[in-house]
């Protein structure tokens, strides 16, 4: 996002955030880092301090020190009974949302390269079409592909000779 956060910094402050939570949680397998909700957050949030002209990494440091405020308080209360009241289809529902946004920016992101970079008819190759009425022979085929070897071998300034792996030299067909 603009050089404010990269792989490298995700990357450094999952390391950090692991071996914290290792050293005082005592859970050193739990899964702590880089996820598609928050990606997705960021992203948001992005376009958001972007939107409002709001400095993007302020913005995300208060936004880290309110959810430890709130942490803190729910761990407090005891509140994370709550979590009992979410069920498999809550978090299905939220999975199948990541997943629809990621699929809706990568259309998005297609379309954006189709239309800085088209595709010219120079490019394309029709295919040529035989005649019903007439027939081919095996023969015409070989004619081609002989000639198309022939001409991928001079296009690449090959001998129709060629070393194999025990210094021989064999013909290229």
């Amino acid at each position: 996002m603009n050089n404010l956060i990269g792989v490298g910094e995700t990357l450094l402050i999952s390391c950090v955030n692991g071996l914290l939570f290792a050293l005082f949680a005592c859970q050193p397998l739990l899964i702590v880092g880089a996820t598609g909700p928050l990606m997705i957050f960021h992203m948001s949030l992005y376009h958001f301090a972007k939107t409002y002209e709001l400095d993007f990494l302020s913005l995300r440091v208060w936004i880290g020190v309110w959810m430890t405020v709130f942490g803190l308080l729910v761990a407090a209360f005891e509140a994370v009974a709550i979590v009992k009241k979410f069920t498999r289809f809550t978090e299905e529902i939220f999975s199948t949302l990541v997943c629809l946004i990621f699929i809706y920016e990568s259309f998005v992101k297609l379309i954006a390269i189709f239309q800085t970079h088209p595709l010219i008819s120079e490019y394309v190759i029709m295919p040529v079409l035989a005649d019903i009425n007439t027939t081919t022979t095996n023969t015409t085929t070989m004619d081609t592909m002989e000639f198309m070897t022939t001409t991928i071998a001079n296009t690449m300034d090959m001998d129709t000779m060629d070393m194999n792996m025990t210094g021989q030299r064999r013909v290229l067909h």
